[in-house]
């Protein structure tokens, strides 16, 4: 993915969901606060069936894995690793099949908040965390 500095939501790749485990996002906020982002995955319907939500510590690359486990519905919190902030699963049970859409979208802050998401991966080994700076 190009470096770049984003404040709006990111559409994420439709392929990879039902092939593997892990969906890992390496992601970095560029402020001096830490933020919030809502993973939204959509099927049929126009609202998101289930909501993923997750924050970042500032200035503080890390790897967020999300569990593709975690859309059966069954964890209302999974924790967290290295660099992220309390996880929270909100929403119905989504099949990986019913995906039509993902969307990687910032919390609303005080004002436009910069994040850097560098790579998105589907994989089926928990990657290591990024090392501390």
């Amino acid at each position: 993915m190009p470096e770049q500095l984003l404040t709006t939501p990111v559409t994420l790749p439709a392929t990879g969901w039902v092939d593997h485990r892990y969906l890992v996002l390496t992601m970095e906020v560029a402020e001096e606060h830490s933020m919030a982002f809502n993973l939204l995955l959509y099927a049929a319907e126009e609202a998101p069936r289930m909501t993923i939500r997750f924050g970042l510590l500032p200035r503080f690359p890390a790897r967020v894995v999300i569990d593709l486990n975690w859309l059966d519905g069954h964890v209302l919190f999974p924790g967290h690793r290295v660099g992220t902030l309390k996880v929270v699963c909100h929403g119905s049970r989504i099949l990986r099949e019913e995906l039509t859409r993902a969307v990687l979208a910032p919390l609303p802050c005080a004002e436009p908040a910069r994040f850097r998401l560098t790579d998105v991966l589907f994989t089926d080994e928990v990657p290591e965390p990024l090392p501390l700076p």
